[in-house]
């Protein structure tokens, strides 16, 4: 996905750039037998949950619960405290170091 947000801003394929809001990334889990959308799991994803909000954005990441509702999905928000969203070669570079 990053990738392709990154050739959508470069105007690939002769259209317009745009622009993408590179200050939260929302992560779901879609596996709701596994984790389920409650407190146990938030609490159990949250260590990993923080150390790639640390990697992507800083000390000023912050990880919040997005939905509450058990019927869906558990999701939480990764976000950028601060008014400078990193570019999106960063986040690029970022995710392959958490891969690694």
């Amino acid at each position: 996905m990053l990738r392709a947000a990154r050739l959508l801003e470069q105007g690939v394929g002769g259209g317009n750039p745009l622009r993408f809001d590179r200050t939260t990334l929302r992560v779901v889990v879609q596996d709701r037998l596994r984790a389920p959308n409650d407190q146990r799991t938030y609490e159990a994803l949250l260590p990993a949950l923080q150390q790639a909000a640390r990697v992507l954005y800083g000390n000023s990441g912050q990880v919040e619960t997005v939905e509450s509702d058990p019927r869906q999905a558990f999701s939480a928000r990764l976000s950028w405290t601060s008014s400078d969203a990193p570019p999106i070669e960063t986040l690029l570079a970022a995710r392959r170091a958490v891969r690694a």
